[in-house]
C-alpha cells in the first residue's frame, strides 16, 4: 500500500517538475498551447522518462562526477562565450551551494549532489536561448535569487546529522488534562515536557508561526489524508499510527515512519525558495517522540527541533533587530512559552493570573495574540471572559501598555538606521537619538521591575491580581506615564526646529509652575542628557570651525561668503514668533554672534587648532561634561531631602545571577549592554544619577534657570578668551595702521607729496611704455611705507590708467576688515583719481608747433585745451567733489584708532567704502568725468597729430602730384581739425 501512495505522488508531481523545469505551463489550460510551440513534445516526453529511470531506479544510470563536472564547465564557458558571463557566474554558486550541502553529502543515495546537477544540465537546453532574449527579466531574476541566497546563507546555520544531539526528559501528565477527540483511538499516551535545570546547549526555547505551522505540517503527514503536493513520504510499514497530544506543540507520527521531508516556502521579492526539513529517527528501536521542543540559536536563528530520538534540522531566516529589542521580543517568547505550559500543567491558576501574565507579555514586545487565552489582538477580553472588567484596574494597566509601546517604538525608531523601500535610509536626528538613548535608560527600572515581579509570579509568591500589581508597579506605571509625555511633539517639522522644540520642551516641563517634582526632575535630567549633542556641535565648531551637523539640525551653518568664511542662520530658518520665545536659541544665537567673527579668522588662517593647544577648550573637558558638572556644583546647596527605595528590585545583572538559563542570562546581558550607562563618562553624569541629585533637591530649586545660566557663563567663558586673542593679534600686527596705509595708497592721499614721481610715471603712459610704467609705481607703492610694500601687487594691462589694478595679497586678519569687493570699489576710485591727474598732465604738457601761418587754428586748439583743463582741475577742486570726499573719509580713519575688534573696523570699513560709492554714483563722476576724459584722449591725438601736418607742410614742397594729393589731405585734415575744436567748444560749454 505504501508504495503504491509512493507511486502515486511520483505521478502526480514528476510530469508538473519537469513542465516546470522546461519553463511551461503547470495546469493545463486554455493558453497552454501557445507555451507547448517553445517545447515540443518529444523533448518533454525524453525529459519526462529521462526522470522516471533516475527515479525509479536511481543506480540504473551511473552518475560520474568527472562527467558532469566537464558538462557544467563546457555549459559555463557557453555563457562566457555568449557574452552574459554574469549568469555562469550565478550558475557556478548556486552549483556549489549544492556540491557543498550537508545534507546531499551525506545523503545515503550516493552522488546525489551530481545526480541534480547532470539533470538540472540535462533540461537547460534553452538557457542561453531565454537569457538573450528576455536580458532585463532573467538578470532580474538573478539579482533577486542571488539576494535571497545571501540573506540565506548570513542568516542561517546549518546543523549536521553529527552534531551534538540535547536530550529531553518526557513525563506523563494526570488524566485531568485537555480532554481527547472521541475518534482518536483509545490507547492515545498524554505527554508533558520538563526543561532540564541545566541545558547543556545554550538555546532558547521558544515558539512562534512558523514553529506552529511546521508542527501542523507534521501533524498532516502522520494523518490518514491525502499527501500533499509538497510532502514527499518515503515507504514505511503499515502501521497503526500513535497519535499524541498537540495542545503545546507536540504532533502524530507513525511508529516506523523514519524519515519525513516537510517543504517550508518564503519569498523575497521575486526570489522564492523552500526550506527543506528532514524529520530522521535516530535509533529503530528508540521510543517515539512525546514533544518536539523548539530553539533558537545566538543570532536568533531556529536551526534544530529535537527530541530524545528523533531530530529536524532546520534553517529559517530571521529580519535583525536592536539590541534591546531583541531583548523584548526574545523574553516575551520565552515568556509565552512559560504562558503555555501554565495553561497545560496540573497546577491550576485563576483567570485573572492568566491575565496578569499576558499583560505582563506584552509590556516586552507586541506579540501575536491570538494565542493567549483572555486577550485578543486588541488587547480586548474575550467573550467569555467579559466578567474580568470589573473596576478599573485593567483598563489602567492597558493604558500603560499603549504608552509603553509608543516608547518602544520611539526608541527603536530614533536609536538606529532603518533602510525602508527602495533602500531609503531613514536618517536619525542626533538629537532625539540620545533623548531615546536616556529613555532606554530611564525605562530600565521598570523593565528590571517587571522581570522581577513576573518571576516571583511564577513561583506563587505575588498575588496574582490585578489590583496587586497596580499597588506595586505604582511608581514605575508612573513613570512611564510621565516619559511618554515627555516624548510627544517632536515628530514635524525641519530638523532643527524639531530638535529645538525637544529641548525647549524639556526645559519648559523642568519649571516648577505647579508640575509635580518627578516630572521637572525627569525633564531636567533628559534635557540635560540630551544637550549632548547641542555640545558637541559647539566643541566640533570650537575644535574644526565646522559644526559637523550631517543632519542640518543646528539651527547655524558655515558659509563662504566674498572669499570668507562667515556663520548664518540657516536659509529655512524664520524667526517665527515662537521661535522667539524658545531660551536655548536665544542662548545659542547670542554665543554665535559674539564669537563667530574670532572662530571665523582663526579657521581662515588655519591656527584654530594652534589656539585650542595653547588655551585646551575643548581638549581639557567637553562642553557637556562642564555643563553637569556645573549643574551639579549648583545644585548641592539645594540637595536636603534623601530618597528612601520602599520597593527595592534587584539589578539585572543580580537577577542574571540568580537564574541558570544560559538563553535568559544571555538577554539580560544584552539587556544590561544596551541600557547601562556610557562607559566613557563619569557614574554621576548618567542619566539615573541625574534624576536621583535632581529628586533630592528642595521643591523651591531653581532647576531651569541653573541649567541655562551654566549653559550661558560656559559658553560666555569661551567667547571672552576667543576675543581677546583676537584683540591681541590685532594690536600686535597693527590693522588698524594696515587698513589706513590700504586707503592712503588706493585713494593718492599722498599725491602732492609724490607728484615728480607721478609725473614721470605719466611720462612712460605716454611713450607707451607699461614695463617701465609699472615698476615706477612699484617704486611709488613702496617709497610710501616700506614696511607694508609686501601687500600690494601691480597688474597692468594697457599703457592707461583705466587699465591698472592694485591688488592685495591673502592676508586673512586683512580680508576679515576688507572684503573683495571692496577692494574693486577702492580700485574703480584709484583708477578715476590717477586718470584725471594723467589727463591733467598730458593737457598741460602738450608739445608746442609753429602757428605762425595758423593762428586761428592754434586759439581754437588752445581754447579746448584751456578748457578741458579747468574742468578737471574743478573735478579736484570743487568742495562738493573729490576734496569734500577726502575730508570725509579721513573722519573715517580717526574712528579707526577707537575700533576694538575686527567686527568694528568691518564696519568702519564698510562705511568707508560706502561713501565712496556714493561718490562714484554722483551724477558730476557718473556722467561728465568719463567725457571728459574722452574728448582729452581725442584732444591730444589731435593736437599731436595738427602740430606734425603743421611742420610738414611748412617743410615740404610738392614736386610731383603725390605729394600735391598729400598737402591737399593734410590741408582738409587741419580744416575739420578746425572745426571739431568748434564741436567741442560748444560740448564744454554745457559743461
Amino acid at each position: 500500500m505504501q508504495e503504491e501512495e509512493c507511486q502515486q505522488v511520483i505521478d502526480r508531481n514528476l510530469p508538473q517538475l519537469v513542465r516546470l523545469l522546461l519553463d511551461l505551463p503547470i495546469d493545463d489550460k486554455e493558453n497552454s498551447n501557445e507555451q507547448e510551440d517553445k517545447v515540443d513534445s518529444a523533448t518533454v516526453e525524453k525529459c519526462l522518462s529521462f526522470a522516471r529511470r533516475h527515479i525509479a531506479d536511481p543506480d540504473v544510470m551511473e552518475c560520474h562526477p568527472e562527467s558532469v563536472w566537464i558538462t557544467m564547465n563546457h555549459f559555463l564557458e557557453r555563457y562566457h562565450s555568449e557574452h552574459i558571463p554574469e549568469f555562469g557566474d550565478t550558475f557556478n554558486q548556486l552549483a556549489n551551494v549544492v556540491l557543498n550541502h550537508p545534507i546531499c553529502m551525506n545523503h545515503k543515495q550516493q552522488n546525489l549532489h551530481w545526480r541534480l546537477l547532470d539533470f538540472v544540465l540535462s533540461v537547460n537546453y534553452k538557457a542561453f536561448h531565454t537569457v538573450r532574449r528576455n536580458y532585463v527579466e532573467m538578470d532580474q531574476k538573478r539579482k533577486n535569487i542571488l539576494e535571497a541566497l545571501t540573506l540565506a546563507t548570513e542568516s542561517s546555520q546549518v546543523v549536521l546529522k553529527d552534531t551534538k544531539k540535547v536530550d529531553f526528559d518526557t513525563k506523563s501528565i494526570d488524566d485531568a488534562t485537555k480532554p481527547v477527540a472521541e475518534d482518536q483511538p483509545t490507547h492515545k499516551k498524554k505527554h508533558k515536557h520538563k526543561s532540564p535545570k541545566n541545558p547543556k546547549s545554550p538555546r532558547t526555547m521558544v515558539t512562534s508561526d512558523h514553529i506552529q505551522r511546521l508542527c501542523d505540517e507534521i501533524r498532516e503527514l502522520s494523518s490518514p489524508v491525502d499527501i500533499p503536493l509538497e510532502t514527499v513520504r518515503p515507504q514505511i510499514p503499515k502501521e497503526p499510527p500513535e497519535t499524541l497530544d498537540t495542545s503545546d506543540h507536540s504532533y502524530s507520527v507513525e511508529p516506523s515512519l523514519s524519515k519525513v521531508e516537510v517543504k517550508e516556502k518564503f519569498a523575497i521579492k521575486e526570489a522564492k525558495m523552500e526550506l527543506e526539513l528532514n524529520l530522521i529517527q535516530n535509533e529503530s528501536s528508540a521510543e517515539k517522540p512525546a514533544l518536539v521542543e523548539f530553539f533558537k540559536n545566538e543570532s536568533d536563528m531556529f536551526y534544530r527541533v529535537q527530541t530524545n530520538s528523533w531530530h529536524v534540522d532546520v534553517s529559517v531566516y530571521n529580519q535583525p533587530q536592536i539590541l534591546v529589542s531583541s531583548f523584548n521580543q526574545g523574553y516575551a517568547d520565552f515568556l509565552i512559552f512559560q504562558l503555555r505550559e501554565l495553561q497545560t500543567s496540573i497546577r491550576k491558576v485563576s483567570e485573572e493570573h492568566l491575565l496578569l501574565s499576558e499583560l505582563i507579555v506584552l509590556f516586552f514586545a507586541s506579540v501575536n495574540c491570538n494565542n493567549f487565552t483572555i486577550l485578543n489582538e486588541n488587547w480586548e477580553l474575550r467573550t467569555s471572559f467579559k466578567h474580568l472588567q470589573e473596576g478599573s484596574h485593567l483598563g489602567e494597566i492597558i493604558k500603560s501598555l499603549k504608552q509603553m509601546r509608543y516608547l518602544r517604538k520611539f526608541i527603536e525608531t530614533q536609536a538606529v538606521k532603518q533602510i525602508l523601500s527602495n533602500n531609503v535610509i531613514n536618517e536619525r536626528l542626533e538629537t532625539l537619538t540620545c533623548f531615546s538613548v536616556a529613555l532606554r535608560q530611564l525605562l530600565r527600572p521598570v523593565m528590571e521591575f517587571l522581570v522581577h515581579f513576573e518571576r516571583r509570579l511564577t513561583k506563587g509568591i505575588e498575588t496574582a491580581t490585578l489590583q496587586h500589581f497596580i499597588e506595586t508597579s505604582r511608581g514605575h506605571l508612573e513613570r512611564i506615564k510621565w516619559l511618554y509625555e515627555l516624548s510627544q511633539n517632536n515628530k514635524e517639522g525641519l530638523p532643527f526646529l524639531r530638535s529645538l522644540k525637544t529641548l525647549n520642551t524639556l526645559l519648559t516641563r523642568s519649571f516648577k509652575n505647579g508640575n509635580p517634582k518627578l516630572v521637572r526632575s525627569l525633564s531636567a535630567s533628559l534635557l540635560l542628557h540630551s544637550l549632548q549633542v547641542y555640545c558637541q556641535f559647539l566643541d566640533s565648531w570650537w575644535s574644526t570651525g565646522d559644526f559637523t551637523d550631517c543632519h542640518e539640525e543646528f539651527p547655524f551653518q558655515r558659509t563662504l561668503i566674498r572669499g570668507r568664511t562667515e556663520y548664518v542662520l540657516r536659509n529655512s530658518l524664520i524667526q517665527t514668533e515662537e521661535l522667539l520665545k524658545w531660551e536655548f536659541f536665544h542662548i545659542i544665537q547670542s554665543h554665535i554672534l559674539d564669537s563667530s567673527e574670532a572662530v571665523a579668522f582663526l579657521y581662515d588662517s588655519q591656527t584654530l587648532s594652534d589656539f585650542n593647544s595653547l588655551h585646551g577648550i575643548v581638549q581639557e573637558k567637553p562642553l557637556h561634561n562642564s555643563l553637569i558638572d556645573g549643574v551639579l556644583k549648583e545644585l548641592a546647596p539645594y540637595q536636603i531631602k534623601t530618597i528612601e527605595d520602599s520597593s527595592y528590585v534587584p539589578d539585572i545583572l543580580q537577577q542574571l545571577q540568580s537564574t541558570d538559563h544560559d538563553a535568559i542570562r544571555r538577554l539580560f546581558y544584552s539587556f544590561h549592554m544596551a541600557t547601562r550607562p556610557d562607559p566613557r563618562k563619569p557614574i554621576n553624569h548618567s542619566i539615573e544619577e541625574l534624576l536621583r541629585n535632581f529628586l533630592v533637591c528642595t521643591n523651591y530649586t531653581p532647576v531651569s534657570e541653573i541649567i541655562t545660566q551654566e549653559f550661558k557663563r560656559l559658553l560666555h567663558r569661551r567667547t571672552l578668551l576667543a576675543n581677546s586673542y583676537i584683540f591681541e593679534l590685532k594690536q600686535e600686527f597693527q590693522v588698524d595702521k594696515v587698513v589706513k596705509h590700504v586707503r592712503s595708497v588706493f585713494l593718492l592721499w599722498n599725491y602732492e607729496h609724490f607728484r615728480s614721481e607721478f609725473e614721470l610715471l605719466f611720462e612712460f603712459l605716454s611713450r607707451n611704455q607699461l614695463i617701465e610704467a609699472t615698476t615706477k609705481l612699484k617704486q611709488i607703492v613702496v617709497s610710501q611705507d616700506p614696511s607694508l610694500c609686501h601687500m600690494f601687487m601691480v597688474n597692468w594691462t594697457e599703457a592707461h590708467p583705466e587699465f591698472i589694478c592694485l591688488k592685495l595679497r591673502n592676508d586673512v586678519l586683512l580680508k576679515r576688515v576688507i572684503s573683495q569687493k571692496q577692494i574693486e570699489t577702492m580700485n574703480s576710485c584709484f583708477r578715476l583719481i590717477l586718470n584725471v591727474n594723467y589727463s591733467l598732465y598730458r593737457l598741460n604738457h602738450l608739445p608746442p608747433f609753429d602757428y605762425s601761418k595758423h593762428e586761428r587754428l592754434f586759439k581754437a586748439l588752445r581754447s579746448i585745451q584751456i578748457s578741458l583743463i579747468s574742468n578737471l582741475e574743478e573735478q579736484l577742486s570743487h568742495p562738493c567733489k573729490l576734496l569734500r570726499l577726502m575730508q570725509d573719509l579721513d573722519s573715517y580713519n580717526a574712528e579707526l584708532n577707537e575700533s576694538t575688534s575686527l567686527s568694528e573696523l568691518r564696519r568702519n570699513q564698510e562705511l568707508f567704502v560706502l561713501h565712496i560709492e556714493k561718490y562714484l554714483r554722483e551724477e558730476q563722476f557718473a556722467c561728465k568725468l568719463p567725457e571728459i576724459f574722452k574728448l582729452s584722449r581725442v584732444f591730444c591725438h589731435r593736437w599731436e597729430k595738427t602740430r606734425v601736418l603743421i611742420d610738414e607742410y611748412r617743410s615740404l614742397k610738392a614736386t610731383n602730384a603725390f605729394e600735391g594729393k598729400y598737402q591737399l589731405l593734410s590741408f582738409n585734415y587741419l580744416v575739420g581739425t578746425l572745426r571739431k575744436c568748434k564741436a567741442i567748444g560748444c560740448l564744454l560749454g554745457h559743461f
